[in-house]
């Protein structure tokens, strides 16, 4: 075990990013939004929710560091907001690795981990997975992190908190290992390629992700209620994608995942049939170059968030953030921001009737969308 005391390191900025309807209906929904971090973040980037605090973590491309920030939840984003702090320097050896900034993290009781690599030099890296408990702030005021060594090495792919308390991390040196609490690492697939990022769906004592296998090319979906997991493939789901549960006619919770699929521009809505094996499949509507999704139940249907690069003539394009939203058999649609910068990564987290997203463009910006 490995405990380090970090001070904080980057300036708060705020700034109020204007949502653009393009000609389309009125926002019906009340955005305000404040920028995190501005200039140096990177992604990929993460949201997460643990009691009254949201926590957002992402890379720092100046100082090749991993860092989190905390945002209080309330009926209003607050005016400032505690500078992001820095976890650990995740890559010493120029030009970055590919997969700089990669992590999976989860949080609970006011505790957050996060599983990332850390390349000590060009030819070593080492998984590890940084541990902050509720409270633990040193008395000068840094924020103290445990910090674990996983062996083998390998790309962190999810974490998750298990049914029964156990924090369970998963990565991929080659095949895809499972390590639940301070148990050995077991094995759930021999071979795996991630392809995508690993996204959590939980609801009451269920718990699970998503996450395109490469070597595969298969949408693949695990899920912990009680004992081995239960797992299985959504076919024809493709790496875009965003997981969900939701009830079945039954009242059991059925897996639901919304999936873009960029040759037919369409983003599908894949739910779990009484077979868990077999999903039935909706469309839900046309998108173009759609790279980030979520999806959660919602007013007896689904709510959708995805982005969309529309071109705009003469080599010009605009990024935008849109919401759909149920409207009897139909769905509303609100664009939440529009920019010439694309959208990097995107991350959001539902708290009751407040959807909170954090997005990257050159700033990272946290939104607050009350529904």
């Amino acid at each position: 075990m490995l405990v380090k005391a970090i001070v904080p390191f980057l300036a708060v900025s705020l700034f109020a990013l204007s949502g653009c309807p393009a000609g389309r209906a009125p926002l019906r929904a009340r955005v305000d939004s404040l920028v995190i971090a501005a200039g140096r973040p990177a992604g990929p980037v993460s949201l997460l929710r643990s009691g009254g605090l949201l926590f957002a973590v992402f890379s720092d491309s100046e100082t090749t560091s991993l860092a989190v920030s905390e945002i209080p939840i309330g009926p209003t984003l607050a005016p400032t907001v505690a500078p992001p702090r820095l976890i650990d320097k995740i890559d010493t050896a120029p030009p970055a690795s590919p997969w700089s900034g990669e992590h999976a993290c989860a949080a609970s009781g006011g505790s957050v981990s996060i599983l990332y690599l850390d390349r000590e030099r060009e030819d070593k890296s080492v998984l590890k997975l940084a541990t902050r408990t509720a409270g633990a702030v040193a008395a000068v005021g840094a924020v103290q992190w445990r910090l674990d060594i996983l062996e083998p090495a390998g790309r962190p792919v999810a974490l998750l908190v298990l049914p029964d308390g156990r924090l369970a991390s998963l990565w991929a040196p080659g095949p895809l290992l499972l390590r639940a609490g301070s148990a050995s690492p077991e094995t759930l697939l021999e071979v795996f390629q991630p392809g995508s990022r690993a996204l959590e769906f939980t609801a009451g004592d269920t718990r699970g992700f998503t996450v395109f296998d490469e070597a595969s090319r298969q949408l693949l979906w695990y899920s912990w209620t009680a004992g081995a997991p239960s797992r299985g493939v959504v076919a024809d789901a493709g790496a875009v994608q965003a997981p969900t549960l939701d009830l079945s006619e039954t009242g059991a919770p059925r897996l639901a995942v919304a999936s873009y699929d960029s040759s037919r521009r369409r983003i599908y809505l894949f739910q779990q049939t009484q077979d868990p094996q077999r999903f039935t499949r909706v469309t839900v509507t046309m998108a173009l170059g759609t790279t980030a999704l979520f999806c959660a139940p919602w007013a007896g249907g689904h709510l959708f968030l995805y982005d969309e690069t529309r071109p705009l003539g003469r080599g010009k394009a605009a990024s935008e953030l849109s919401l759909l939203e149920p409207d009897g058999a139909r769905y509303r649609k609100q664009v939440l921001s529009t920019g010439s910068a694309p959208l990097l990564s995107v991350s959001a987290v539902l708290v009751d009737r407040v959807l909170y997203i954090l997005a990257l463009r050159q700033d990272l910006a946290l939104m607050r969308v009350e529904l």
